[in-house]
């Protein structure tokens, strides 16, 4: 439901914005879950706003669950997706740190 902590279903479609999370560095840009090995519940639609960004910036869009570095326990992302429902992305920016 909205705005439960615990829950994992999506805001309807008709639902406007997302959360961008800004990182450095990796050249991605990163989708939830990230501290489980499963698909979020809108993974294709998340994906296709993946792949839309990835077209501005050339950077790989990326699922944890999927082809991913390593598992993260307490991100951001997840959060706001589970908790809001919102569609969130962190973005690693560049190719080094700051």
């Amino acid at each position: 439901t909205e705005g439960d902590e615990n829950s994992t279903t999506p805001l309807p479609s008709s639902t406007r914005g997302m959360f961008m999370d800004m990182h450095s560095y990796g050249k991605r840009i990163i989708g939830p879950w990230g501290y489980k090995n499963e698909e979020s519940p809108n993974q294709n639609e998340l994906l296709a706003v993946m792949n839309k960004l990835s077209r501005a910036n050339q950077y790989k869009a990326t699922l944890p669950n999927v082809n991913f570095w390593y598992t993260a326990n307490g991100n951001t992302i997840d959060w706001v997706y589970g908790a809001l429902g919102v569609p969130p992305f962190c973005v690693e920016m560049g190719n080094a740190f700051f």
